[in-house]
């Protein structure tokens, strides 16, 4: 992840929330192991609460495409795993390959909804009012990647 940062007015103001970790952050997991290997599919959301007026959240990632050319028999290579407590458990590799990066998308998300306080079609008081998603870069090669940090699916403003 590269940026993060949700915006929220509610009956004291505007509230700025950038999330934490800081950029550079592994999105929860690695390797990602998504259901179906040809595809991806992220969800980055923000919760809707009723005592809220407003809410926009805008996101920034890069996903890399990785390839480990030969896993010797016997390793464990790095692997990031789900806690049955939601929390996450990151193990290095044990492995005397190194993945190497074959690709890279850079994407981002924006979203900003409003708070009508009349029922919607949707089933709730919310209404979008903006939304923008768009993949503004691809790379056939890519620098290894530089996490920082292990987000665990960020802090909202409370």
């Amino acid at each position: 992840m590269s940026g993060d940062q949700t915006q929220i007015i509610n009956g004291t103001g505007p509230l700025i929330c950038p999330h934490s970790p800081p950029p550079q952050s592994l999105d929860n997991t690695y390797p990602y192991t998504p259901a179906n290997a040809t595809s991806t599919n992220d969800s980055p959301n923000i919760p809707l609460l009723a005592g809220y007026g407003e809410e926009q959240r805008v996101f920034s990632a890069k996903m890399y495409l990785m390839w480990d050319p030969a896993l010797p028999s016997g390793c464990t290579p790095a692997r990031t795993v789900q806690n049955e407590d939601g929390t996450f458990t990151s193990a290095p590799s044990r492995c005397s390959s190194i993945p190497i990066p074959l690709g890279s998308v850079s994407w981002n998300y924006s979203a900003c909804t409003i708070n009508t306080l009349a029922n919607q079609a949707n089933g709730t008081t919310w209404s979008k009012s903006c939304q923008q998603s768009a993949i503004t870069d691809t790379q056939q090669s890519a620098p290894f990647p530089t996490w920082q940090a292990l987000d665990s699916n960020g802090t909202f403003c409370q």
